[in-house]
Parts: C-alpha cells; structure tokens; sequence
C-alpha cells in the first residue's frame, strides 16, 4: 500500500487571505441590497388595498423568499413591477379595474406609478449590475475578484434611490435615513480600502 500523502500545513497565501475578505465584504454587500430591496419593494411599496394588487404583494415576496441568487431575485422582481407598470399606464385597464378618474383608487395608482418610475430603473440596472459581480466572484474559488467600479456603482445607485423625493411620501424619515446611513458606510470603506480598489495581487512570474 502506496504511503499516505502528507497533509500540507502550509500557512494560507496572500491571495487566499484576501479572497476571504472580499467574500465577506461580498456578503455584506449582498445583505444591504437585500435589506434596501425588501424594506423599500415590499414592505414600503404603496400598493391600493384591492385584491389584484394583494397578489402582486404576494408575488414580490415569493420571488425575494425564494432559494436562488441574488441577481436571479433582482431580475424577476423588476418582472413583476414591470408588468405593474405596464397594467398601470394602460388606459383601459385603469377604466375598468380602478374606476373613475376622480377616485381615491386612481389617485392611489398615480402614487403607485410615481413609486414604480423611481425604483424600477434602479432594480433593472442593480440585476444587470449584480449578475456580473457575481460572474466575477465566481471566476476563482479561493481569491473571488470584486469589481471595484461596478461596486461603487451599485452602492451609489441605491444611495441616489433612497434620497428621492417621491420616495418620502412612502416611508418615515428615520427610514430612509437608516438605510442612507448603512449604504453610506458601505461605499466609504470600499472607496477606502486598497483590497477593493486593487483586487488581488498578481503574479510576477
């Protein structure tokens, strides 16, 4: 019988030190989109308490409940808010679903459409945005490489969502402020931190 191989005792590379930090700053990333998108597209998102838009509400938190990767959530919500949209901005549906265009429901809906004309573009472009972030984290297993401009971009694309002004009407100062607060903190320590900006060293052979 072939001598077993000795178990190397080799202290962890420069490269695999750095790997792990930016998987846990990944990680940390991903958990603040996370909080933004389930505070401000589900919790917050001023839907008209009629039963269509009850299973929208259900659809949004199915999609954000479910097992699967964060740029797959992403793309499939700013499905079901598009399709809103869509219904919305139709003529004859508004007619026929919300009522005359004097009722509470309609003005209900034009609240809704402003929501939908501010956070939409921002989910469609943080799914494009998230899915190669991902592609990158995924190109090695030890040493996981964060684009550093389209993390800054990601960062301060949501920071320019939770600062507009239609958004105040739908949640609390202290809210929006929280939530300001934490991607502000974020985006300074990437901004700052040589790990992020350089990525891993390369190799001089």
């Amino acid at each position: 019988m072939a001598p077993a191989s000795p178990i190397s005792l080799a202290p962890p590379t420069a490269s695999h030190a750095l790997g792990g930090v930016q998987a846990f700053a990944l990680g940390v990333l991903r958990n603040t989109v996370e909080a933004v998108v389930e505070r401000l597209l589900i919790d917050a998102i001023p839907l008209p308490r009629t039963r269509q838009f009850a299973q929208t509400l259900s659809d949004l938190r199915a999609v954000y409940d479910e097992h699967a990767s964060l740029s797959f959530k992403l793309a499939r919500i700013a499905q079901v808010l598009g399709a809103l949209r869509q219904d919305l901005e139709a003529p004859d549906k508004q007619t026929a679903r919300y009522g005359s265009p004097t009722g509470p429901m309609l003005r209900a809906c034009v609240t809704l459409r402003t929501y939908l004309c501010v956070v939409l573009p921002v989910i469609e472009s943080l799914s494009a945005e998230w899915t190669a972030i991902d592609g990158s984290a995924r190109t090695t297993l030890t040493a996981p490489i964060m684009p550093a401009r389209l993390t800054l971009t990601v960062l301060a694309r949501i920071r320019d969502m939770l600062l507009a002004p239609e958004l105040s009407d739908m949640m609390t100062r202290p809210e929006l402020a929280s939530l300001s607060d934490r991607v502000d903190t974020l985006h300074a320590v990437f901004e700052q931190n040589a790990f992020f900006r350089l990525g891993p060293p390369r190799s001089s052979g």
